[in-house]
């Protein structure tokens, strides 16, 4: 059984999704109900579940002070909203689960199937917190387990792999796990940067237009990549 939370002010939209999860998932059982931040933190303590539903906008605040409020919490979260863009951009982002109002069936099941109960959900919450806390003014990297925040400023550039999305930095490498070069153009105001191909977004403030030629591109710093001639020549010419 797998101990469910409802942190919801709307008493029907914690009945319909009750009723739902009854339907769909009877191994999810739901242990409480909260209708407000303090509420909220408290039930979530008293009852140590393994998945809680959180309401983007609540009464007294929003769900996100919740957690804040329960240190490195290990619980899986699916956040539900009646619409919210600015939350939701930061959630897509962190690859965190949130369903719109009314709830679809078919949505709830996808949410619930992509769950994973044996990882360090606390992770990806701090990378969100801190997201919002930015105002999406900094790009947040996982490394080490330790959530680090790079200004855009710090970035030369990102290449999208197979499975994620490096991002090359004055700090260093780190690695996007997951991701795909779209997911930072939908979430960030990337002003300074341009595709270069399919495979790059570069920081054109970081490069020396007078030195890329004959296929490498030569940034501020020294360091280069070896890309196509014609995608070389085509971008040297937008920046």
């Amino acid at each position: 059984m797998i101990n469910t939370v409802l942190v919801d002010d709307e008493p029907k939209s914690r009945l319909v999704l009750r009723n739902l999860l009854e339907f769909i998932r009877p191994d999810i059982v739901v242990r409480a109900e909260a209708s407000d931040i303090s509420d909220g933190v408290q039930t979530i303590l008293a009852y140590q579940p393994q998945l809680v539903f959180l309401d983007i906008h609540l009464l007294n605040g929003d769900s996100f002070q919740i957690l804040e409020q329960i240190p490195e919490p290990l619980f899986e979260v699916i956040f539900v909203t009646a619409y919210d863009e600015y939350s939701v951009k930061a959630l897509r982002f962190c690859r965190i689960p949130c369903l719109f109002k009314p709830i679809d069936l078919s949505e709830l099941e996808c949410a619930l199937t992509d769950l994973n109960f044996t990882g360090k959900p606390h992770i990806k919450y701090e990378m969100l917190l801190k997201l919002l806390r930015s105002g999406f003014t900094e790009i947040p990297f996982i490394d080490h387990s330790e959530v680090v925040m790079c200004k855009f400023n710090e970035v030369y550039f990102l290449r999208e792999l197979e499975h994620g999305v490096d991002v090359f930095t004055d700090r260093g490498r780190f690695t996007s796990e997951g991701l795909v070069l779209d997911d930072f153009r939908n979430t960030f105001e990337l002003n300074t940067f341009r595709s270069l191909g399919s495979e790059y977004l570069i920081n054109s403030a970081m490069v020396s237009a007078e030195n890329s030629k004959n296929g490498v591109l030569v940034f501020q710093n020294g360091d280069r990549i070896v890309v196509d001639k014609e995608l070389l020549y085509q971008f040297v010419k937008t920046i």
